[in-house]
């Protein structure tokens, strides 16, 4: 059992106002570095999801743009899937990115319009030494009140499931007392 944040992108400064166990970019308990979630160290995440966003006429400036990713702990930081959502300004999905990391700290991000059907996309970027750069992900995330699952699927073939991806995870505010 873990947990994970899910941030509004703009809010951050806010966010780290309010919490003394919290900190952006910088030591604490727990943090929220950049350089964790974009390519170039200093870049604010939420430029870097909103030009991918709008360079798949995606986004627009009445939308929200949320991050789900796992803080650092004590400085350490493990994100195997960090996740992007565009929300529309009636609170809806419009878009997500599924940013996956590997062990090599390489990354690489898949874009989805979300919809009421799974999407699937090939798969171009390697993961596990277990599985080569061939098949497809098809992606699935709902939001249902307060929980959220995400699961991907690995197809090498399209009946030949390899792998199974499950995030479940339940929504709690953000409080000192809840970080402790």
């Amino acid at each position: 059992r873990v947990f994970t944040f899910l941030l509004n992108l703009e809010k951050l400064e806010e966010i780290e106002k309010k919490l003394i166990f919290f900190s952006l970019n910088k030591f604490n308990l727990f943090s929220f570095y950049f350089k964790d979630h974009t390519e170039k160290p200093h870049c604010n995440p939420f430029i870097w999801a909103k030009n991918i966003f709008l360079s798949k006429k995606l986004y627009n400036n009445k939308d929200k743009i949320y991050i789900l990713c796992y803080p650092r702990i004590l400085g350490y930081v493990f994100n195997p899937l960090t996740t992007y959502f565009c929300i529309s300004k009636d609170n809806k999905i419009k878009a997500i990115i599924y940013e996956v990391h590997n062990t090599f700290k390489d990354r690489h991000y898949y874009v989805t319009k979300y919809n009421s059907k799974n999407e699937n996309i090939a798969k171009v970027f390697h993961v596990s030494p277990f599985f080569k750069i061939e098949g497809e992900y098809e992606f699935e995330t709902k939001l249902i009140h307060k929980s959220l699952k995400i699961e991907i699927k690995y197809f090498k073939e399209k009946n030949t499931k390899l792998l199974n991806a499950v995030f479940y995870g339940k929504q709690s505010d953000l409080t000192n007392k809840n970080l402790l």
